[in-house]
């Protein structure tokens, strides 16, 4: 009996970095420790890529590009407790913010404090520091995200925010 190697799931497929498919059958009689160390590696800046390409959209007031990041049943709950649904409802919100009480508003660029933990075959948590910075008021928060990978790379299928406190 061949044992599989846990973490096995959150890898790329070689060839396609934005693809994320499952590696149910790997077995290590197929593909040794290292490999699965590389490929765990990948996920990470894949992930990291994925968090830079949110606060990019964010620090460019794009809702469109924003929301594209997330699937489309995705659930967005921020700091006070609203719970925008679906991709359109992301979108449509940050339209309003970023037209609204948070133009010219700022994202931290992820930093080297980004968790990154298999949950399953193409899905992980991802738990991440950050903030925004509205004409210089800094809004420190811990994020947290399940992405899981779909046919157009990795999503993010949930987010919550919250404050840290001070």
């Amino acid at each position: 009996m061949r044992k599989r190697l846990p973490g096995c799931a959150n890898t790329l497929a070689a060839g396609h970095p934005n693809k994320a498919p499952a590696l149910s059958g790997l077995t290590t009689s197929r593909i040794g420790a290292a490999t699965m160390r590389n490929r765990a590696m990948s996920v990470n800046t894949e992930i990291t890529g994925l968090l830079t390409r949110l606060a990019e959209a964010w620090n460019a007031g794009d809702a469109t590009a924003y929301a594209a990041l997330f699937t489309e049943d995705a659930d967005y709950i921020v700091f006070n407790g609203t719970h925008s649904e679906g991709r359109v409802a992301i979108e449509s919100s940050h339209r309003w913010l970023f037209d609204g009480p948070l133009k010219g508003s700022t994202m931290s660029l992820p930093n080297d404090r980004i968790k990154v933990k298999p949950l399953a075959d193409t899905a992980v948590l991802v738990i991440s520091e950050g903030g925004t910075d509205l004409a210089g008021e800094l809004r420190e928060s811990i994020v947290s995200f399940t992405a899981v990978g779909t046919p157009e790379g990795w999503r993010f299928a949930s987010f919550q925010n919250t404050r840290v406190a001070r």
